[in-house]
């Protein structure tokens, strides 16, 4: 099974990590306690002798720094830093903000024009090692920069530091960030806030975060998207969105497209969030024997989006929450892939789990029908045509009204074609990944099929790197017409080859249409009305084609379009800035802002 594969490959990495930190693989060190401070150094446990270190890489060089500078002039691959107990600012750096030729690091400057961020680049095995992790910290000072960056790095660690900003003002840059980086290890380290998230990492390989601290951040402890293979085992996670009064945090942990999560033996408490946990189409998520106890969660304990989560062997206790799950939202499974409601959450007892146990396959949705390629389909139910979507096919709509939001599947699993993402006040469906998709519905003198949605912060449908799309016949829109809307009604994301034929796309809904990285678009005969934000947007999207389309009912300007290319109005180039409606004539008048507003 992927989770227990992904498991395995991080035990050597728990072996050397117990050598170079003290701890055992068997378990981790008991949690520091809470320290006093609003930004106190961490206090992980203590480090043993260099020569209690795992063993050199081949090449692998030692050396010792006591100061900022020798800390920078040191970093390059094969390298392990040992820095001396003390204090590291990074923006008292000698070259700060003005970065020699041929090292491997670079200031990135972010926010202010003097305020620049530490990236480390391309260093293998690069390693830094503090003498005592209370007294070992790497800082900054401005706000909108990462405490340390690592971009295109193999194998690097950081083990007994503390890292965070300066005591001071709120911040919008994180502690740790990994971008494209294989086998990071952060052991027996202190992360702490000012600092917006204690470790991102985004498409990244093997990530294990070991018996550290992560307080206090504004927004999550852990966030990683595009990864695979995360751990934290044996981690202190607590007082996170509390810094400043009002303020919350996203959540303790999250994760986007990413392949293997695990939670493990972990502390978490004290922290005022939104979720507990949150994975949006994230496969082989586990959350085991942790201890949870004093946070307040303002939405929901877990949110799952397209994959369920394990949850075995926790105990949660004096926490405060309006739910365990977001209405319609999947919840999570137990060892034997049954879904576990808040009864058996609560009633869980703390014990250890083995993470190498061979745990059941979890049902994951279904499949899509399978159809001939360049078959078609008829569907009358929303469920059916849920089932029905998938590449090289025709579905034909033969009811009346598709409310989506009556799904048996809405806002759980779905297959590899569609999922269900969350909005404000509800999900909504995007359609992914595939080509020659039509649906249409038979034509009459005006579309009778519907295609409808409840949520107002949801567009009706949402289609993501898609080709050759044909949408024909059919009425589009919310609920319960008229209303207030903050969804739009068709959105397309990297989507080529659409055509929109003989459709309404009725508001509520902001905007009939909207793109984003798109190209040959075009819309024949279609009605866009009462929509509140005008009846098109679009962005980098090159060759939209309008013809015989009615466009009324909606504010001027109808649409808006930037970075866009060859935009066509039933035969007349579209020019002279970039909004533009359509006039009585047909053709398209370029719009121009009255006095006063832009």
């Amino acid at each position: 099974m992927p989770y227990r594969k992904s498991f395995s490959r991080v035990l050597a990495a728990l072996l050397a990590l117990a050598l170079l930190s003290g701890c055992s693989a068997a378990g981790p060190a008991a949690p520091a306690e809470t320290p006093a401070a609003q930004t106190s150094a961490a206090e992980p446990s203590a480090v043993p002798e260099p020569e209690a270190s795992a063993a050199p890489q081949l090449g692998q060089r030692d050396v010792h720094v006591s100061t900022v500078d020798e800390l920078l002039a040191a970093i390059a691959p094969n390298t392990t830093i040992w820095l001396a107990k003390g204090d590291y600012d990074l923006t008292a750096a000698e070259n700060y903000g003005k970065t020699p030729d041929g090292v491997f690091y670079t200031w990135e400057q972010v926010g202010e024009p003097e305020d620049y961020g530490l990236v480390i680049m391309d260093a293998e095995n690069l390693i830094l090692r503090g003498e005592d992790p209370a007294e070992t910290r790497i800082l900054t000072d401005p706000r909108y920069v990462n405490v340390l960056r690592f971009i295109d790095c193999e194998a690097p660690g950081l083990e007994a530091l503390t890292v965070g900003h300066t005591e001071g003002a709120y911040c919008s840059g994180g502690v740790l960030r990994f971008d494209r980086c294989d086998r990071v290890t952060i052991g027996n380290c202190g992360l702490f806030g000012c600092g917006t998230v204690g470790v991102q990492a985004r498409d990244c390989e093997e990530i294990n975060v070991i018996n550290s601290r992560i307080y206090e951040c504004s927004s999550a402890a852990v966030s990683v998207s595009g990864c695979r293979n995360v751990l934290v085992e044996g981690c202190d996670i607590y007082d996170h969105g509390k810094r400043w009064e009002g303020s919350n945090a996203r959540s303790l942990f999250e994760a986007v497209d990413t392949d293997g999560f695990v939670i493990y033996n972990s502390r978490l408490a004290d922290s005022d969030v939104w979720y507990l946990f949150d994975c949006v189409r994230s496969r082989n998520a586990f959350f085991l024997s942790n201890e949870v106890s004093g946070n307040l969660v303002n939405l929901a304990m877990f949110h799952f989006e397209q994959y369920p989560c394990v949850v075995d062997g926790c105990v949660f206790d004096d926490n405060e929450s309006s739910a365990w799950v977001p209405a319609h939202a999947l919840g999570p499974v137990g060892p034997d892939g049954q879904p576990l409601d808040g009864e058996a959450l609560e009633s869980m007892s703390l014990h250890d789990c083995d993470p190498g146990m061979p745990f059941p396959a979890i049902a994951l949705g279904e499949t899509a029908a399978e159809i001939e390629p360049g078959g078609t389909v008829s569907v009358s139910s929303v469920d059916e045509f849920l089932s029905a979507i998938g590449p090289d096919r025709t579905i034909l709509l033969e009811g009346e009204l598709f409310d989506l939001s009556e799904a048996s599947s809405y806002g759980k699993t779905g297959t590899e074609y569609y999922r269900w993402a969350e909005c404000y006040d509800g999900p909504k469906l995007v359609i992914e990944n595939l080509s020659g998709l039509s649906i249409v519905a038979p034509l009459g003198d005006a579309p009778a099929v519907v295609i409808s949605a409840a949520p107002r912060y949801a567009d009706v449908l949402s289609f993501v790197n898609c080709s050759d799309l044909i949408l024909e016949g059919f009425t589009a829109g919310h609920t319960a017409e008229p209303g207030t809307c903050a969804g739009g009604v068709l959105h397309f994301d990297g989507c080529h080859h659409v055509q929109i034929n003989r459709c309404r796309l009725f508001g509520c809904g902001i905007l009939g249409i909207q793109t984003a990285d798109c190209s040959d678009l075009t819309l024949t005969r279609t009605e866009i009305y009462e929509c509140s934000q005008g009846a098109g947007e679009f962005y980098k999207t090159d060759g939209i084609v309008f013809t015989d389309c009615n466009i009324h009912d909606v504010p001027s300007p109808q649409f808006r379009y930037r970075a866009c290319g060859d935009i066509e109005c039933n035969g007349e180039a579209v020019s002279g800035g970039d909004r533009f409606d359509i006039g009585s004539d047909g053709r398209p008048e370029a719009w121009a802002a009255p006095d006063g507003e832009n």
